[in-house]
């Protein structure tokens, strides 16, 4: 007799292999290999492992099988599937089928449709959700707002997350916890709201809500000077709270900004003598840190040690290791990095290109940099802001201001709008000064 434990794994890495898990769970559910206990375990690892879609097509496939008898717990699990890839009405077509087999949806259920909204971006809709929730009930939890908030601050929209926000404090509806706060101290971050991501820290601290490493790591990484980095650093061990991989990514990355690469490199070694092994986000920051400075030996050093402890390099390793060489104007060997990435298996991006563009636009080969945006717009790849403003400021430079224009115009049409940056380096291109009046015309006119 075969050990079912040895049945089972076999079984899940089948359906790794296979293009619907569905297929392999019925041929062994008919050759007999897959008991109810078993089907309850892959459904568990599967979301533990975070496969969103499989869950979701093997619960819809278990409810019409008569040998499972489906729960609350399948309709809930298989509405935060739809939820995680944002599929809205596939969780108000399972919240109608739950109340239809008898049972009552419960908070879970309606959290799981605003996570919905919120991943396919449709933001008010999943408000409109929150505020059923209000009226009507099931009373939202703190989780509740935590997905609702965490939905406004994806899509950017601050103020929005402030709101919903103040009017839970206000209310009183729920008290946040640990990880709501953290979520707000993050959102005032992003947007240089020190003295708020401060004072909330403060309201935890009075609250009795426990300051956790995710909190520090927060505050540590949106400080806006190394001195200020390194206090709440010092305020991380008064709390006896030990830094993890975060926390010196977070340090490291605060030296690397300051330019004092020695410092950046030393915690890299400390990090790794107490025992922490870096990943790819730590040797990329360390890798950005030395290709600002010029450090192109130490940049492939870092890359070789990267590789030897089975760390993969992405994408933008190779683009900060080629970012080295042109900011050290050897633009040979930064051409060569796109060689090597591809040797790896590793496809360049618009950073990737964007970087060989500068390198080209600060030396004044223009027609190198044209043959570059060309290649780039051949594989299909969008032209992103830095792109644009680049050469828009190498045309004027070392061509003309009407070859600025003409370029200007050129990508506008084409379906690109471009940002304040964009139009403010056209204006600065205006010299003499009677043609300023020309250009904010054109800009008028072009936009």
């Amino acid at each position: 007799m075969q050990d079912p434990q040895a049945v089972w794994n076999r079984m899940m890495k089948d359906m790794r292999d296979a293009e619907s898990p569905v297929t392999v769970l019925h041929a062994y559910r008919k050759a007999g290999k897959l008991s109810n206990r078993a089907m309850v375990g892959t459904l568990m690892r599967l979301k533990k492992l975070k496969e969103w879609k499989k869950l979701a097509e093997i619960i819809g496939w278990l409810k019409h099988q008569n040998w499972w008898t489906s729960s609350e717990l399948d309709f809930n699990l298989q509405m935060v599937a739809y939820a995680k890839i944002g599929e809205p009405e596939k969780v108000k077509k399972t919240l109608k089928n739950m109340k239809k087999a008898g049972f009552q949806p419960n908070v879970a259920s309606y959290t799981s449709l605003i996570e919905a909204y919120g991943n396919k971006g449709l933001l008010y809709e999943a408000e409109m959700v929150l505020n059923q929730m209000l009226e009507e009930g099931p009373k939202p939890t703190v989780l509740t707002y935590q997905t609702m908030i965490g939905a406004f601050i994806k899509g950017e929209k601050y103020e929005d997350a402030d709101r919903i926000y103040k009017s839970m404090e206000v209310d009183n509806i729920v008290q946040p916890d640990q990880r709501l706060c953290n979520l707000m101290i993050y959102s005032y971050g992003k947007r240089g709201l020190i003295e708020e991501a401060f004072h909330l820290s403060r309201k935890m601290k009075a609250s009795n809500i426990p300051l956790s490493i995710v909190t520090f790591n927060t505050l540590i990484s949106c400080q806006p000077s190394l001195e200020a980095s390194e206090n709440v650093f010092r305020q991380m061990q008064r709390n006896d709270i030990e830094p993890d991989v975060v926390t010196y990514a977070a340090r490291i990355g605060a030296f690397a900004k300051a330019r004092q690469v020695e410092e950046a490199e030393y915690f890299f070694r400390v990090m790794i003598a107490s025992g922490i092994r870096p990943n790819r986000t730590v040797y990329n920051v360390l890798m950005d840190a030395f290709a600002n400075c010029k450090m192109v030996t130490k940049a492939e050093a870092l890359l070789k040690e990267m590789k030897l402890n089975k760390c993969s390099p992405d994408v933008h390793t190779y683009s900060t290791l080629m970012n080295a060489y042109v900011n050290a104007s050897d633009m040979e060997k930064a051409e060569r990095v796109i060689q090597r990435m591809e040797g790896s298996d590793i496809e360049p991006n618009v950073v990737t290109y964007g970087t060989l563009i500068k390198g080209y636009a600060d030396q004044g080969d223009l027609e190198s940099m044209v043959k570059k945006y060309e290649e780039m717009t051949e594989k299909k790849m969008k032209i992103n802001h830095a792109v644009f403003t680049t050469m828009l400021q190498a045309f004027g430079k070392y061509e003309s201001l009407d070859r600025a224009k003409d370029w200007f115009q050129e990508v506008v049409r084409a379906g690109f709008k471009p940002d304040i940056r964009a139009q403010n380096t056209l204006l600065g291109l205006s010299e003499p000064l009677y043609r300023r009046e020309e250009i904010l015309e054109f800009l008028e006119n072009v936009s």
